[in-house]
């Protein structure tokens, strides 16, 4: 009945993957709002660095699931 070391592991990475799949989702909602703010011409500077920072957000997210697929 007691959890082994692996049990631990995978139910700390379940937690974190799940967290990643969330933040995910909500930047998705946000790389569609720009979207559409550029297609009805309402790019802003603000909206350039909002993408910018997207951007590195999915970079970082790629190198998360290259290191869990490793794991």
């Amino acid at each position: 009945g007691e959890q082994s070391n692996c049990e631990a592991e995978y139910s700390s990475m379940k937690e974190e993957v799940g967290k990643f799949i969330d933040v995910w989702r909500e930047n998705s909602l946000k790389v569609d709002e720009l979207t559409n703010k550029m297609s009805a011409g309402d790019w802003t500077a603000e909206d350039g660095e909002n993408l910018d920072s997207l951007d590195l957000e999915a970079k970082e997210g790629d190198l998360k699931v290259e290191q869990w697929l490793v794991n």
